[in-house]
């Protein structure tokens, strides 16, 4: 998962195990109040100190200030599913699977600069920016398969894709996931140009995709590519360890990939989701239960958040029956 500041790990995690997330101002009972029904993607902009929210109940997404006041939304995006930000913060990318585009969004006045179609009928789902372009996952019509996509802001959103210049590009995985459905992404700002990405096949156990990509160039190379010797329990989800050649599965194993290939580098408690700081401090989801703490006190929360309701499992992208 991706975070841009240890707040929105914790934000994040309690998302993911809550059905209904009020945004309420602190303050006067006058400030605006929201009802976020279906929680889909938050980032915090800690620049603009905002933070956005998208809400899949009515197709919109939100902008509050870290008291919770609600400062704008935008409306119009169907079926949203993932949001991202652009490394300069004036973008926000949001995936919008029931419409099959990504829609990018003025970051300071949420007006919508451009909507991009994405030739799928699972997806886009997840999305992350780096490497100067918007990093997104669809399932691939061709094979019912895991790919990849992505969004040249710099091209002409009008432009012809006969002619090559066109902004969206798919099939941008360097090999055959072999994965049915969508899959998960992640990105580091301390590494810029990297991309992790990982999911598991629930319907063929054999079947599991973690990855490592360069994608600072024309196209995405392999770094390192989980090629079945090593065992995974699943994926589903991944993170990039800050300041090393690892990545941590859901929130819990941890893999190293500094030759290439996939090996094992130790494990925290058990979790079943996490997500990283740059500063390697950890917030892991644990059943209901969310917990804050730097490598080596894994045992020790530093600080544990209200314990939210159950939760009520992953997300599954409606028409997909692979999640």
């Amino acid at each position: 998962m991706r975070t841009h500041s240890i707040s929105t790990a914790t934000a994040l995690a309690v998302l993911f195990s809550s059905t209904v997330l009020s945004v309420a101002a602190a303050g006067p009972a006058s400030a605006a109040t929201a009802t976020v029904g279906s929680p889909a993607g938050i980032v915090v902009d800690g620049v603009g100190q905002r933070v956005f929210v998208g809400d899949d109940t009515k197709d919109r997404i939100i902008a509050a200030d870290y008291n919770g006041k609600v400062l704008d939304s935008v409306s119009g995006i169907e079926g949203i599913f993932d949001l991202a930000l652009s490394d300069d913060r004036t973008t926000l990318y949001a995936t919008a699977r029931s419409s099959h585009e990504i829609v990018a969004i003025d970051t300071a006045t949420l007006d919508i600069k451009a909507r991009y179609p994405v030739a799928t009928g699972i997806g886009p789902l997840y999305v992350e920016f780096t490497g100067g372009k918007a990093w997104f996952t669809y399932e691939n019509p061709a094979d019912g398969h895991a790919d990849l996509g992505s969004i040249d802001p710099a091209a002409d959103p009008a432009a012809d894709p006969a002619d090559g210049t066109a902004p969206t590009t798919l099939g941008q995985l360097p090999r055959d996931s072999g994965v049915g459905g969508g899959a998960f992404l992640d990105t580091d700002p301390s590494s810029p140009g990297l991309l992790a990405i990982g999911a598991t096949d629930f319907h063929d156990t054999a079947k599991d995709l973690m990855a490592v990509l360069d994608v600072s160039g024309a196209t995405p190379q392999v770094a390192a590519w989980h090629d079945g010797g090593h065992p995974l329990r699943y994926v589903s989800d991944i993170d990039l360890v800050p300041g090393t050649p690892q990545v941590l599965v859901d929130g819990t194993d941890r893999h190293g990939y500094a030759d290439g290939t996939f090996t094992a580098a130790g494990a925290y408690p058990a979790g079943e989701r996490a997500d990283i700081a740059p500063n390697g401090l950890i917030a892991q989801i644990s059943g209901a239960n969310v917990a804050v703490f730097r490598p080596g006190r894994a045992g020790r929360s530093a600080r544990t958040p209200a314990t939210p309701r159950p939760s009520p499992g992953p997300r599954t992208p409606p028409g997909s029956s692979r999640w």
